[in-house]
């Protein structure tokens, strides 16, 4: 019965725009670029894919392409993040074709201002859907993305959303 209570509190709680639990473990990058919670069955590639970038497997082969959330961290030229989104948003075209922009937007995240992208494209012959999280510190854009499969985007968002919202420069 307690159980029961305190399951119900913390619903509650969450419901009414209380603090929200912790999740995940912590990650800090190697160059101290950045924080991110992330999910403890995320396999961990750092450096594996490319020099800089670190990236998770987060599920099973679809089709041919592996669902994935890759961090990465490089120069800003000085751009702000409005700055940066409308300039990553105008290359789109340049790096897929078929880019398709979703949504762009930018939030709040306990005192850290993120942008988040949300756009479709084709790459490498798989047709792909990102959700990309943006955070900016000094003369640096630290970018964490999932990449996932068109018809399985949706529900990898899900769970893998809420890991991406904890990004923070550091």
């Amino acid at each position: 019965m307690r159980a029961l209570l305190a399951l119900l509190a913390a619903f509650a709680m969450a419901s009414c725009g209380g603090s929200q639990p912790t999740i995940g473990t912590g990650y800090s990058d190697p160059e101290g670029a950045y924080t991110m919670r992330v999910d403890p069955a995320w396999e961990l590639h750092a450096g594996g894919v490319v020099e800089g970038v670190e990236s998770w497997f987060i599920g099973p082969v679809e089709n041919g392409f592996r669902p994935n959330v890759n961090v990465l961290t490089q120069a800003s030229q000085g751009l702000s993040l409005t700055d940066y989104i409308s300039t990553s948003v105008s290359q789109g075209p340049s790096l897929m074709p078929d880019f398709r922009l979703v949504s762009q937007s930018q939030f709040d995240a306990s005192g850290v201002t993120l942008g988040q992208l949300d756009y479709i494209g084709t790459f490498q012959g798989h047709q792909l859907h990102f959700l990309a999280v943006i955070g900016m510190r000094g003369d640096r854009a630290i970018v964490a993305t999932l990449t996932a499969p068109l018809l399985s985007f949706d529900t990898w968002r899900l769970s893998v959303e809420p890991y991406l919202r904890t990004l923070r420069p550091t």
